[in-house]
């Protein structure tokens, strides 16, 4: 019966973790513009160049909520045409939206 209860816990334990890893937060846009980047590495460190795409002030995306306190968030976008558009944003152009 001792054995059980720890398994039972140790499984509760790994499902949390796994749902908090995959748990996902809504962020949207504080800048007039917040540009996608492209993640290189140069000289052993990341580098980030930045593109001509970018989100506009207000716009809404959804992350998992690990990355939420990163410099550097990675977004999936889609915009009201339905063109997708991935890359790096700065975590100074974007906020979790707060209810």
């Amino acid at each position: 019966m001792k054995h059980l209860a720890v398994l039972l816990f140790l499984f509760l334990l790994f499902d949390f973790d796994a749902q908090s890893q995959t748990r996902s937060c809504s962020m949207y846009v504080v800048r007039d513009r917040a540009y996608f980047y492209d993640r290189t590495i140069a000289n052993g460190r990341p580098a980030y160049l930045k593109r001509k795409g970018y989100m506009v002030y207000g716009e809404s995306f959804s992350v998992p909520c690990r990355l939420v306190n990163e410099d550097w968030i990675y977004v999936v976008f889609r915009n009201p045409k339905g063109v997708v558009s991935k890359g790096y944003v700065r975590g100074s152009d974007v906020e979790l939206f707060v209810d």
